[in-house]
């Protein structure tokens, strides 16, 4: 923001240690130091969305059913990410998308880059962790029927379908050949 202030062209002269490449001037004794205004004011819209952004979630995430929900959202959103990167890095997809050849030699998915798609794989897979670890249960099984029981009550359940997701999820992060999900 400060980089789109007028300033007194000495000032900003002042500033100046690439004598080659001047800023712009915007009269005769004003000056700014943002070399290209419009790239600065399209960074602070940018960060001033997301600012916005993180904020009404702080405001609206107040309880913990709330929690719940946005960690679900999040791990949803990962794993129709990785079912799509997966599907069409199966299928070696190839199209052109607004006069672009877009070709899925790796996974990738919605992202312009592989690796942007194993770190948003990665944050998701922990939030699906973490909520997988939340709900855990520490019941003890005191018979076969009971466990048999438990069992096939788990597969119906949530946390079957969670758990599904979180392997899809893998498989599109390892589809990635991304090396930073090695770390």
């Amino acid at each position: 923001r400060h980089q789109l202030v007028p300033l007194p062209a000495s000032w900003v002269s002042a500033l100046n240690l690439n004598h080659s490449d001047g800023f712009p001037v915007i009269s005769g004794e004003w000056a700014t130091v943002s070399v290209d205004s419009y790239s600065t004011r399209l960074y602070l819209l940018k960060g001033l969305v997301l600012l916005a952004f993180f904020w009404l979630v702080l405001r609206l995430t107040t309880t913990p059913a709330r929690v719940e929900l946005l960690v679900k959202t999040m791990v949803f959103c990962g794993f129709v990410q990785a079912t799509v990167a997966v599907v069409l890095f199966a299928t070696a997809a190839s199209y052109s998308l607004f006069f672009v050849q877009v070709e899925h030699a790796n996974a990738h998915g919605t992202f312009i880059n592989r690796n942007h798609l194993a770190g948003y794989l990665e944050m998701t897979l922990a939030a699906g962790i973490g909520l997988m670890i939340a709900k855990l249960d520490d019941q003890r099984i005191r018979t076969w029927k009971q466990w048999a029981r438990d069992w096939l009550a788990v597969l119906v359940s949530e946390k079957a379908r969670l758990r599904i997701m979180l392997i899809v999820m893998v498989v599109g992060l390892i589809a990635t050949r991304s090396r930073m999900w090695n770390a």
